[in-house]
C-alpha cells in the first residue's frame, strides 16, 4: 500500500479534527450525505462515498481537493454494496474509524407516492424501511466488527424530527425513521464502550430530497420553525463530523436535534 493510499490528506480550510482517519459515508453523491463528505474531507480524514448515483464524481472531488477517496455506487439496501465498501477502506487506507449513516428516502404525494397509513402501497412502505432502517443495520453489521476489532470508532445515523413528532402523512418515513433512532440507542448499549453510535434528527433540510416540495409548501415549513426558515446541509455536516471525532468522547446513545426549533414546541 503506497504512502498516498495509506495516508488522508488534510484539505485546507479547517482544523484536522479527523487526521489519520477512515469514515463511509452513505448519500454521499448530493444533498446531505455530500455536504458530509466534503466536511469529513476537510477535516482530514479519507472518505469512502456510497450512493446510487454521484459517488465516484464526488469522490472524484475529494481527490482533487487533497483527500483520499474512493466511490462505490450501489445500493444500502445490498449487503454487497457494504462489502465492496469496507474492502475498498481496508484495501485503499487500511483501516475504518467511522461510519455515516445519512442516505434515506421520503414518499411524496406530489409524486403520486401518498404515505399516509391508508394508502401507502405495500411496495412503497417496504422501499422506505428497506433503505431508512435496513440500510443502516446492514452498514453497522458491516463495519462495526472491524471498530471493535481495533477497539474504537463512532457511528452516525441519520434520523429525522419526524421521528419525535406526528406529521401528516408521513407513515413510512416518521414510523421508519423512529425505528432507526431505536435500533442507534441499541446499538450504543451494545457496543459500549468501544464503539459510539449516536445521531442526529434533522428539520427540514434544503436538499433534493424536496424536489418536488413546491415554494408554497418550503414557505410554510419556514413559518412553522421558529428559527423561520430551512435548514442548509452544511449546517449539518459539521455535527456528523463532531460526532465522529475524539471531542465527542463522552457521548454515545444520545439523539440531537437540529431543526431551528421545531421539535421545540
Amino acid at each position: 500500500m503506497s504512502d498516498t493510499k495509506q495516508n488522508a490528506a488534510t484539505m485546507p480550510g479547517v482544523a484536522p479534527r479527523l487526521a489519520g482517519k477512515v469514515a463511509i459515508v452513505t448519500g454521499a453523491g448530493r444533498g446531505l450525505g455530500q455536504a458530509t463528505a466534503r466536511r469529513l474531507a476537510q477535516e482530514g480524514a479519507a472518505v469512502a462515498c456510497l450512493d446510487l448515483t454521484g459517488a465516484d464524481a464526488t469522490a472524484a472531488e475529494l481527490r482533487d481537493a487533497g483527500a483520499g477517496s474512493f466511490g462505490v455506487d450501489g445500493d444500502v439496501n445490498d449487503p454487497a454494496t457494504w462489502q465492496q465498501a469496507v474492502d475498498g477502506c481496508l484495501h485503499e487506507f487500511g483501516r475504518i474509524d467511522g461510519l455515516a449513516n445519512v442516505a434515506g428516502i421520503v414518499l411524496s404525494a406530489a409524486a403520486d407516492r401518498p404515505d399516509a397509513i391508508h394508502t401507502v402501497s405495500l411496495e412503497d412502505w417496504d422501499w422506505v424501511y428497506a433503505v431508512n432502517v435496513r440500510g443502516p443495520m446492514l452498514g453497522m453489521r458491516a463495519v462495526i466488527p472491524h471498530l471493535l476489532a481495533q477497539g474504537s470508532g463512532a457511528v452516525v445515523n441519520v434520523t429525522s424530527g419526524a421521528a419525535n413528532v406526528g406529521l401528516k402523512d408521513l407513515a413510512a418515513y416518521s414510523s421508519s425513521k423512529g425505528a432507526l433512532q431505536s435500533l442507534s440507542r441499541q446499538a450504543a448499549i451494545e457496543y459500549a464502550p468501544h464503539v459510539r453510535v449516536n445521531s442526529i434528527a434533522p428539520g427540514s433540510i434544503n436538499t433534493p430530497m424536496h424536489k418536488n416540495v413546491t415554494d408554497e409548501d418550503k414557505a410554510h415549513i419556514a413559518a412553522g420553525t421558529p428559527l423561520s426558515r430551512m435548514g442548509q446541509p452544511e449546517e449539518y455536516a459539521p455535527l456528523i463530523a463532531y460526532l465522529l471525532s475524539g471531542e465527542s468522547a463522552f457521548m454515545t446513545g444520545s439523539t440531537i436535534a437540529l431543526d431551528g426549533g421545531f421539535t421545540a414546541q
